[in-house]
């Protein structure tokens, strides 16, 4: 017994040098991050800190909590919702393709607009929720990252009612995955997939984050001064723990009412977050008669059909940071492209003037959609502004209308230049993307491979031919 008190005390200690250490280079990197920065010293960033996590995750093997095992658990999830007011005799739930993937199907035809599901909001955990349980309210009341951060308030929130063994929402916690495919899972390799991609720095930016507050939430955890050494989880909280609840948050949170309406919250919707996503309309309500989430059938469904939503109008990139999948159907798909005018533009202070006076960027990160959709307002006026001479310049200070207008013969002159300018630069982008040989197919280089194809897809729009 007391050769097992030495190697624990003795792990405890290899594993606070590792949280300070990570928490040392998560404040050097984020110091010193620039919009600016390489490509290899953004991988390089991410290389160091994951070498990190992975001697936590296996320090820590022996420490944590099991994450759920979902398939054990449906049955009884379902009868915690029927018990709790839903009624689920319409809907069933069934295995997708795809690792550990489960979606919601219908029983019977369902016509638009019918109405699907009635989430009553006891059911729904949330930011507000979080302070029933004294114990973490009294941490969340004086910890300035849970008083700042609602994501960060309603992940812990989560991963404390996981921990606790008479939780109201332990059965909806325990359907919930117990992994992701968000950037907290890529290893090194799979990061590096995403070269190319401006999903990149946002993805490691997200994972520096993350491993930050890991290591803050430890060293708070194991000071016994502090209100978080009182909580449930202090004994089984891990790197695995952590990720885990965050990416829970991260990839099923949306909005509602608070309970008086002066607000939105963050919070988590059971059942109704089984419902895998498909480009269409918004169709969920909170609705304040029923006191409840309101979902309606944004389009028909056969009996046996998957039901679906809309989760909104997001890129691909941002559906892969933060949900962890990439859609095949995004009409609203778009990516980030860096323009900027030059300081040694000798037109630069015309240029600069003019960008100012119609709130355009001088520099900045443009969205680009593919060339068959309309181009973004800003980018449009940007472009006309870079390509103009100096007389079209000095005719626009004082009347600058139709500048972001699609369809204008004011400025159908600058056209081809545009086009030209736009195919250059597009086609050098597409070089800066690694071509991947022999890449191991998983979910996360899969979606990453395919990432990286719509990506293509929208840069090779633009290249003449």
């Amino acid at each position: 017994m007391a050769k097992a008190r030495k190697n624990k005390t003795h792990n405890l200690k290899r594993i606070q040098c590792l949280v300070d250490e990570l928490l040392d280079k998560c404040l050097h990197f984020a110091t010193n991050e620039k919009p600016t920065n390489s490509v290899s010293s953004i991988l390089d960033e991410h290389r160091q800190l994951y070498e990190i996590i992975e001697r936590l995750i296996e320090l820590e093997k022996d420490v944590g909590t099991a994450l759920p095992d979902r398939e054990a658990h449906f049955d009884s999830f379902i009868d915690w919702c029927k018990n709790n007011g839903i009624d689920c005799s319409n809907i069933e739930v069934f295995k997708c393709d795809g690792d550990n993937e489960y979606g919601l199907k219908t029983r019977v035809d369902i016509n638009e607009n019918d109405l699907l599901l009635v989430i009553p909001r006891k059911l729904i955990l949330s930011t507000e929720t979080a302070f029933n349980d004294n114990c973490y309210a009294t941490f969340a009341k004086v910890d300035p990252i849970l008083q700042s951060m609602p994501n960060v308030l309603l992940s812990m929130h989560i991963i404390e009612e996981y921990c606790k063994g008479d939780s109201f929402w332990k059965p909806y916690l325990s359907i919930c995955p117990s992994h992701y495919s968000t950037p907290l899972y890529y290893t090194h390799e799979q990061m590096k997939l995403l070269k190319g991609s401006t999903a990149l720095q946002e993805a490691v930016k997200l994972c520096r984050n993350i491993f930050r507050q890991y290591a803050y939430f430890w060293k708070q955890l194991h000071t016994p001064s502090s209100a978080a050494s009182k909580l449930s989880m202090k004994n089984v909280f891990t790197f695995n723990l952590y990720r885990w609840g965050i990416s829970t948050a991260m990839t099923r949170q949306n909005f509602v009412p608070s309970t008086d309406g002066s607000t939105m919250i963050n919070a988590l919707i059971p059942l109704w977050d089984l419902c895998n996503h498909k480009s269409g309309k918004q169709s969920t309500d909170y609705c304040n008669e029923r006191g409840a989430i309101v979902c309606y059938a944004m389009q028909h469904f056969s009996s046996g059909d998957q039901i679906t939503i809309f989760y909104g109008n997001r890129s691909n990139a941002e559906f892969l940071i933060h949900n962890g999948f990439v859609a095949d159907d995004n009409e609203n798909d778009f990516i980030y492209i860096n323009l900027g005018i030059s300081k040694n533009d000798p037109l630069f202070a015309l240029k600069s003037q003019l960008c100012k006076q119609v709130n355009v960027p001088v520099a900045d990160k443009f969205i680009l959609k593919a060339k068959n959709r309309a181009m973004d307002k800003n980018l449009l006026a940007f472009l006309r502004i870079f390509h103009m001479n100096q007389n079209e310049l000095e005719s626009l200070i004082d009347n600058s209308d139709q500048l972001f207008a699609t369809e204008s013969e004011k400025y159908k002159h600058l056209q081809n230049r545009i086009d030209l300018f736009m195919s250059t630069r597009c086609d050098l982008l597409i070089t800066s993307y690694d071509n991947p040989n022999n890449v191991l197919q998983t979910q996360i280089s899969g979606n990453i491979i395919k990432l990286i194809s719509f990506e293509k897809n929208i840069l090779e729009s633009y290249v003449l031919k």
